[in-house]
């Protein structure tokens, strides 16, 4: 696969985005991926571009899917997180989301839950 420079901004930035919703640092990613940061560094710069057997790798590393990473289209997250994992971090992004709300948007929101909740049962 060759990649334009626009195109592996674009990974790279969803990369960092998946990061940040599972709570890892770059250090991380570089020690448990196997992706270095001299490497990382090479395709922000443009000096190298990432294969498709990397991508894959560091898609299976974040829990999402192939096609996702590389187009930002189809299911972000693959099915074999974890379900309790998948919900500890949709929770995380509500809570990072709420941090910054005000009291009342919030107890909207719980009563709309409440609703949704009672109505299917």
């Amino acid at each position: 696969m060759d990649f334009s420079q626009e195109q592996i901004t674009e990974i790279l930035d969803r990369i960092e985005i998946r990061l940040g919703i599972m709570r890892k640092k770059k250090y991380d990613f570089y020690k448990e991926s196997g992706v270095s940061s001299a490497l990382y560094s090479n395709w922000k710069t443009g000096k190298a571009k990432p294969t498709a057997k990397t991508l894959s790798k560091i898609a299976d590393y974040l829990g999402v899917s192939l096609e996702w990473l590389i187009s930002g289209s189809g299911e972000e997250r693959v099915n074999n997180l974890p379900q309790r994992e998948q919900m500890r971090q949709e929770m995380r992004i509500l809570f990072d989301a709420a941090e910054d709300a005000p009291t009342s948007a919030i107890l909207e929101a719980a009563a709309l839950l409440m609703r949704y909740k009672e109505q299917n049962k």
